[in-house]
C-alpha cells in the first residue's frame, strides 16, 4: 500500500510586527524548518522590523542586525521580491503587505 501523498503546506507571510518578538518569531521559525508551513517577507518587513526594534533596544542594535542576517542565510527562499510595482495601485492601510501577498498568492497573512 502506498502512502498517500504529503500535504502542501500552508504559505504564511509575517509582516513586521510578527517578527517582533523574539519568542514569536523563534517558534515560527522553528515550525517553518519543520515544514508545518512556508514562510514569506520582504527587504521592507525586515526593514520595519529590525528599524523599529533597534529603536525600542538600540543596546540590542548588534544582535538584532546578526538575527536578521542570520535569518536570511537560513531561509532565503523567504523572501519575496518583483512585487513593488504593484504598491503604486493599491490604496490601503499596508499597500505593500497586499502588493506582495497578490505577488505570492499566499494562503495566510500573519500581523497583529
Amino acid at each position: 500500500m502506498s502512502k498517500p501523498p504529503k500535504p502542501i503546506p500552508v504559505t504564511i507571510v509575517l509582516d513586521a510586527d510578527v517578527l517582533y518578538s523574539y519568542h514569536r518569531r523563534n517558534i515560527i521559525l522553528f515550525f517553518f524548518q519543520e515544514g508545518l508551513f512556508r514562510v514569506r517577507w520582504t527587504d521592507i518587513i525586515l526593514d520595519e522590523w529590525t528599524r523599529n526594534l533597534v529603536k525600542n533596544r538600540p543596546e540590542k542594535r548588534d544582535s538584532i542586525q546578526n538575527q536578521e542576517a542570520k535569518m536570511r542565510e537560513t531561509f532565503p527562499g523567504a523572501l519575496v521580491t518583483g512585487f513593488e510595482q504593484h504598491i503604486a495601485d493599491l490604496e490601503l492601510p499596508d499597500p505593500g503587505m497586499i502588493a506582495m501577498y497578490w505577488q505570492q498568492l499566499s494562503n495566510v497573512v500573519l500581523n497583529t
